[in-house]
């Protein structure tokens, strides 16, 4: 058996193994567990007014939310005057105004129960920067190109569990937002979003660069799996990119920004699609980016970078259990596609090669 061959069939067997895996059927959660608008090891100005906390609750219960167990601590175990309220009547989040400023430097913890009946416990702990002014704009946006790769597209069929991901065969347009000075300093409580024509749009990775600018991937889907969400059609769109900060009630101006992505291969002889790099449409040439990740992982703001879950981490939206076989089939149907559109990029790469080899003799 030749090479190739192996290369298909071990590509055919480990999709349809993941995407076999990803199809979970969904039940209600006996409770939600409590999440804190702060990221751990944030750095965050010092001058913050509000912060948010989401106390676990059980919905099945009947009972209000209660954000009863939650405070602030300094790095002495002191607690923090703040003012802990409801956002909405019978809600689960809760605005946590603090009465005065935190210390630029000092280090801070949380205590929260982390889900229902548990006692308060540390959660997190972030620290307080220099001081700065609410951000009133984000920055600038500007496109940077599109590659081949893979991107972990969320999943919204009826019965699957939510924050469900399957792995597509995708082409990534890359977007680097430039904040200004304010909102780096806010963008550990920022959470982005991107849309297009009114219909939000999946990220497939997110990262923070050194320099503070941000770097985000948008896909469109070129092999799916039924279910899941396709991204981006292919061809050039104007792509609005929405930023808010939490406990920031005011809305920022949104950012446009043209975004292409294709899955044809490059024009003009260049490198096949399935190499490393970025394709730079003015430039007309494949240009490799070392800066570009592995779509099918997830970078956190901090610069770290983990493996995108394929199903929802325990404790978290859902409890997961066996979808039924008649669902599991359609993903490994598609998943066959994704495998046998791999294996013609791999084809198209080594044809390549071996032309070039025989002119250079």
């Amino acid at each position: 058996m030749k090479l190739s061959s192996v290369f298909f069939f071990g590509a055919v067997a480990t999709t349809l193994g993941v995407n076999a895996a990803s199809a979970w059927a969904c039940t209600p959660p006996p409770c939600w567990p409590s999440t804190f608008s702060v990221p751990n090891d944030a750095v965050v100005p010092a001058n913050v007014q509000t912060l948010i906390y989401s106390a676990p609750f059980a919905a099945s219960s009947g009972q209000t939310p209660s954000a009863a167990g939650f405070s602030l601590r300094d790095s002495n175990g002191g607690e923090v005057p703040v003012t802990v309220a409801a956002v909405a009547p019978g809600g689960s989040q809760f605005r946590v105004t603090l009465a005065s400023a935190l210390v630029p430097g000092n280090t801070y913890k949380v205590h929260y129960p982390k889900s229902c009946g548990d006692e308060p416990s540390l959660a997190l702990s972030f620290k307080a920067g220099p001081q700065s002014n609410s951000p009133v704009t984000i920055g600038s946006a500007r496109f940077l190109g599109y590659r081949l790769g893979v991107a972990q597209a969320p999943v919204s069929t009826p019965g699957i569990c939510p924050g469900t991901t399957v792995p597509v065969t995708a082409a990534l347009g890359k977007v680097s937002i430039a904040p200004t000075p304010e909102m780096r300093a806010y963008w550990p409580l920022a959470s982005l979003r991107a849309s297009f024509d009114g219909r939000g749009v999946p990220l497939a990775a997110q990262s923070v660069l050194p320099n503070g600018d941000v770097e985000v991937d948008l896909y469109a889907a070129c092999a799916s799996s039924p279910g899941s969400d396709p991204g981006l059609p292919e061809g050039t769109h104007s792509v609005k990119i929405e930023v808010s900060v939490s406990g920031v009630d005011e809305a920022l101006p949104s950012l446009t920004v043209p975004v292409t992505v294709s899955c044809a291969p490059v024009p003009d002889g260049g490198a096949p699609l399935a190499d490393a790099g970025v394709l730079n449409p003015d430039a007309g040439a494949f240009v490799p980016d070392a800066r570009v990740a592995d779509a099918s992982l997830i970078t956190a703001r901090d610069g770290s970078t983990v493996d995108a879950p394929s199903q929802p981490k325990s404790g978290g939206g859902c409890s997961a259990a066996p979808q039924s076989p008649t669902s599991t089939a359609g993903f490994l149907v598609a998943s066959a596609g994704i495998a046998m559109t791999l294996y013609r990029r791999m084809r198209a790469r080594v044809a390549l090669r071996e032309r070039e080899q025989r002119k250079r003799a």
